[in-house]
């Protein structure tokens, strides 16, 4: 496992050094072969999210804190571990059926929606979903049941 000492979540480092966007496509590429990589070995990390992905001085983005992780290989000591059909990660980032009541199959696609909620705030720098005002059961029902706000509903920057 690799030491990272000097590094920021991807989100603030776009911030700082507002690369253009076949850049942060391509960073976010490498994040998504990151992800790959983990779904290979049978891990869901199910709880990706900018403050997950951190950018080093080297511009590479590294994926840490697997802590409510999932062994897809191994579903019975995985699910003893990580409490499956309980409420773990962060609901902004988090998918439909990750949300839903009495979900109980969380696979790689999980990932797959929440790598697609970095990509927008990637280009769009906000969220697909104006959640931070809202109660936790009223943030997960908009969720579960609301389509995202289109991407073209956010200014883009021009140095974009």
């Amino acid at each position: 496992m690799e030491l990272i000492r000097e590094a920021v979540p991807i989100v603030a480092w776009l911030r700082q050094n507002e690369p253009a966007r076949r850049a942060r496509v391509e960073m976010f590429i490498r994040v998504c072969d990151g992800v790959r990589h983990a779904h290979e070995q049978g891990v869901v990390h199910r709880d990706l999210k900018p403050a997950n992905i951190l950018v080093g001085t080297d511009g590479q983005p590294k994926i840490i804190d697997f802590g409510i992780a999932r062994n897809t290989e191994d579903e019975q000591r995985s699910a003893e571990l990580t409490r499956t059909g309980m409420l773990l990660g962060t609901v902004n980032y988090m998918s439909p059926e990750q949300l839903a009541i009495g979900a109980t199959e969380v696979v790689g696609r999980t990932d797959v929606y929440t790598l697609g909620v970095i990509l927008y705030e990637t280009l769009c720098d906000a969220s697909p979903y104006a959640l931070h005002q809202l109660s936790l059961p009223h943030a997960m029902r908009t969720v579960i049941e609301q389509e995202p706000a289109a991407p073209a509903d956010h200014a883009w920057k021009a140095s974009w």
